[in-house]
């Protein structure tokens, strides 16, 4: 695949500007089953890469604000690192998976303000993921309001974990 298509936008991925074919995996149910407040959908992302690769930028790619959505926060935790935005329907977050040691000295953020990796090649294959989940963001402020702090798309964000390599 070289676009999804959701709800919330297309997103696609780049490795220095060329669009790269990903695989998608659904990890809507896992995370739902570990967290009480639910997530819409949780999607990860891992590219298909040729054997041998080195490039300057591996990126999300998605066009946000032409659907409304604006920054709201940073997530992150030791495997991962994300931004959340929200337009008036949804809550929206972004990652890229780290490791906590070497992988992460090449985590960044992209011109676009989406997750990326930074100078990597063949060393870092079965580890780089990305993921995107989204939710209501009507049922996120409910439970702001209630002093709740709902968590589920940051831990929706540990889908990415079965997908390491």
């Amino acid at each position: 695949m070289k676009v999804l298509s959701t709800p919330v936008g297309a997103f696609s991925l780049r490795a220095d500007q060329e669009m790269v074919a990903f695989d998608v995996f659904d990890v809507t149910a896992d995370a739902n089953a570990d967290y009480k407040f639910p997530v819409e959908r949780a999607l990860v992302l891992r590219p298909a890469l040729p054997t041998h690769f080195k490039f300057t930028e591996v990126a999300l790619v998605a066009n946000l604000p032409a659907n409304g959505f604006t920054w709201s926060d940073w997530c992150s935790d030791e495997f991962y690192a994300g931004i959340l935005w929200e337009n008036e329907h949804k809550l929206l977050g972004t990652a890229n998976f780290v490791d906590n040691g070497q992988l992460d000295e090449h985590a960044g953020i992209s011109m676009l303000g989406l997750p990326s990796y930074e100078d990597v090649d063949e060393r870092y294959r079965g580890q780089l993921l990305f993921q995107i989940s989204y939710k209501p963001v009507a049922e996120y402020r409910q439970l702001e309001q209630q002093g709740i702090d709902d968590l589920s798309i940051d831990f929706s964000f540990d889908g990415m974990l079965s997908y390491v390599s």
